[in-house]
């Protein structure tokens, strides 16, 4: 259903409820705007994305024609964990778009629910990292932050990760395309008992840090409004 109210479009959809069906069974109010940053533009969000993406893989693992597959991703994933150690320490988790200055930069934001495990998770990440790193030409730096240690990896510049993605595939792409912008390319992350942020870029994150300290997208007026049309606990 779709209709125009006096500020805003509305749309309204309903679904049956599958007995047994991955996802969350209550609602709940959704902790990731508390930590999205007030220039946030663009944010999706659900509850206990953990367990509802574990609960699919669950699903999808009974198929026999998927099971050879599975035998290859469970070996590598048991390096860092299993897929409790990967998924289990998720809770509520969004994507999020944010606009700093002339630039937009955005990533993953989640509230943990076993705030250990997801320090730990980004810690053995962090060691496969360095130990590639040599070889590979991706740097590792920490810098701290308001008492947080955020991580950055440098990947190095995006032209050269084309060529070497083109190379692995077999494909003749070459070393360094020229239509592709030489700029470099960055992943930074910090886990702390309140949030978990894997961004675009080191302000990013830090953006992520000050809302959960400050002002942040929950605290917007205009964003409360729309929240109280379709009720703050869903």
């Amino acid at each position: 259903r779709l209709r125009v109210e006096s500020d805003a479009l509305a749309i309204d959809g309903a679904a049956p409820t599958v007995t047994g069906a991955p996802g969350p069974t209550s609602n709940h109010v959704n902790a990731v705007a508390d930590h999205a940053p007030p220039t946030t533009i663009a944010l999706a969000a659900g509850n206990d994305v953990g367990a509802t993406v574990k609960a699919w893989i669950d699903l999808a693992r009974k198929d026999p024609a998927l099971s050879e597959y599975f035998q290859q991703v469970d070996q590598a994933i048991g390096m860092i964990g299993g897929w409790d150690g990967v998924l289990g320490w998720m809770g509520d988790t969004g994507i999020v778009i944010d606009k700093h200055g002339n630039t937009v930069q955005g990533g993953i934001v989640s509230i943990p629910a076993d705030a250990a495990g997801a320090k730990q998770l980004l810690t053995s990440l962090r060691s496969f990292v360095q130990l590639a790193g040599p070889n590979s030409g991706i740097t590792v730096t920490d810098e701290t932050y308001n008492g947080q240690t955020i991580t950055v990896v440098d990947l190095g510049d995006l032209r050269s990760l084309a060529g070497m993605a083109g190379g692995l595939s077999g494909s003749s792409m070459q070393a360094a395309p020229s239509g592709i912008p030489d700029v470099s390319v960055k992943i930074a992350f910090v886990a702390n008992d309140q949030v978990v942020a894997i961004g675009s870029s080191p302000d990013f994150v830090k953006a992520v840090l000050d809302a959960g300290a400050g002002s942040s997208l929950a605290d917007d007026a205009r964003f409360q409004d729309l929240l109280k049309r379709v009720d703050t606990k869903h």
